[in-house]
């Protein structure tokens, strides 16, 4: 299927406000992740970008009894029983920023365990004038469907309620994820708007609305309760732009569940780009499918700066 390919630059530094610093403390220096360590023509990108971690987002959240301890991954259980923030997010700031840069939080993998320091693709989008997000949220173990999407939509007010401080532009936020936080994304981005889906976890006075939607494995299907999926929501006035990828053997989510998804965006007349990667599996990724990404991100976060688009056709390699 058919996309864009699209390439920006950053803009001119400013110093970190004090009144960050002040509440959260000094940022620390980035350092590039194993799993990026090949990345070489990225590796001088990063040279100054600084991380703010476990900002909490709903505070004292991981003191909260959990649901179900037994559902959870014992490497998630250990995690969590040691203290990790379960509603916290990093928050990474390129060295070149502006007084308003766009935003995209992403959301990790695996409905059971994972947190915000694993695999994190979307640190790609530093390089091209982005600020970035990884969040965790409550798990399938730490309590029931929605308050995954609860936390996922309190990360996104909270984020407005601190634009200012950290050149955030308000107007102009996405989100990405893969896997279960693909599945949350994709619910994110189908109830903008939907007062019964919002949750009450704080800075209630500013909205949850995502402005893109990136979804890498996810898709659409009942819940276990038999409630209705997203599509339920979908509204033309409403909803966010969507793209999604996904593996066509993906043994893990069905390639069959973005299909789904994909026909009810477009039938409800939304946006929605959707992009099969032959002979892929669950653990899509690579720089071709990230070019794409930035494309998309760049036409509904960067509207200014969304030109010489060409077209991308050929992903199989």
């Amino acid at each position: 299927m058919a996309a864009w390919v699209v390439f920006c630059g950053g803009a001119a530094w400013g110093d970190s406000p004090a009144k960050v610093e002040a509440t959260l403390g000094a940022p620390t220096d980035f350092v590039v992740p194993d799993y990026m360590k090949d990345r070489t023509e990225l590796i001088p990108l990063f040279h100054g970008v600084k991380v703010y971690r476990d900002i909490e987002y709903v505070p004292g959240a991981s003191k909260i009894p959990l649901a179900n301890p037994a559902a959870l991954d014992p490497v998630a259980l250990k995690y969590i029983q040691a203290g990790g923030k379960t509603r916290a997010f990093d928050l990474y700031v390129p060295k070149k920023v502006s007084e308003k840069m766009p935003l995209v939080v992403y959301f990790h993998g695996g409905p059971n365990r994972g947190k915000k320091e694993d695999w994190i693709p979307a640190l790609v989008l530093l390089t091209k004038g982005y600020i970035v997000a990884s969040a965790n949220y409550r798990l399938r173990g730490e309590a029931a469907f929605p308050a995954s999407l609860y936390d996922g939509k309190a990360v996104i007010r909270w984020m407005r309620a601190h634009a200012a401080e950290y050149h955030i532009d308000p107007d102009h936020i996405g989100v990405w994820g893969h896997s279960a936080g693909a599945w949350m994304a994709d619910w994110m981005g189908a109830t903008n708007d939907e007062p019964t889906m919002e949750g009450d976890e704080g800075n209630l006075e500013f909205s949850s609305h995502v402005q893109a939607v990136c979804s890498w494995s996810g898709g659409t299907m009942a819940l276990d309760s038999g409630k209705p999926s997203e599509l339920k929501y979908i509204d033309v006035n409403k909803t966010a732009p969507f793209l999604l990828m996904h593996g066509m053997k993906d043994p893990v989510v069905p390639f069959s569940l973005d299909k789904l998804l994909a026909a009810g965006l477009v039938n409800a007349g939304v946006e929605c780009t959707f992009i099969p990667v032959p002979e892929a599996g669950h653990g899509i990724g690579g720089p071709k499918l990230e070019k794409q990404v930035i494309a998309f991100f760049d036409r509904h976060l960067k509207p200014e700066s969304a030109g010489g688009v060409t077209e991308q056709k050929d992903l199989a390699h």
